[in-house]
């Protein structure tokens, strides 16, 4: 019986976890987190420049449709590396990341647009990356606390 990527790729997620003590689980949280934003990065930043530069789109258009073909392999990522499956259902989890994932499009809409107006003197993809790192901060709390939300666990004692 074959295994699919899905269970091939959290089956090595949790081997690696099982090495690190539970009171770090938040920092290799953060860690993969990173991990998967550079990934997603890289691949938006590449279908950007190919949609501007190859496609002759406008870079509000290339930037529009990168970053939803990009919310589409970020799920996947978030919910087999980062975080795991979460206490909803598949579901609303992924009803969730994609109502979270709107919000972050629309104020990611926004902050590119003001940003290429107040760093005009910049590239585009400079401008890019500086929109990118104010967005990370609204997803990893959104994603982490809302979308793939645990049980809490009871607190032991020491």
């Amino acid at each position: 019986m074959s295994q699919t990527p899905s269970s091939l790729i959290s089956q090595v997620v949790e081997y690696f976890e099982s090495f690190i003590p539970k009171r770090f689980h938040v920092h290799l949280q953060l860690l993969k987190f990173g991990g998967v934003g550079v990934l997603c990065f890289i691949i938006m930043m590449a279908m950007l420049a190919v949609f501007k530069e190859w496609m002759g789109m406008t870079p509000q258009w290339a930037n529009a449709i990168s970053s939803f073909l990009i919310i589409w392999i970020n799920y996947w990522l978030s919910r087999e590396i980062v975080f795991g499956k979460g206490t909803h259902k598949t579901q609303k989890e992924a009803g969730l990341f994609f109502l979270f994932a709107g919000i972050s499009y629309l104020i990611n809409l926004v902050l590119y647009d003001w940003y290429l107006d107040i760093f005009h003197f910049l590239h585009y993809q400079i401008v890019k990356i500086l929109e990118v790192l104010t967005l990370a901060i609204f997803n990893f709390i959104t994603r982490k606390f809302l979308v793939f939300r645990k049980k809490m666990e009871p607190a032991t004692q020491s």
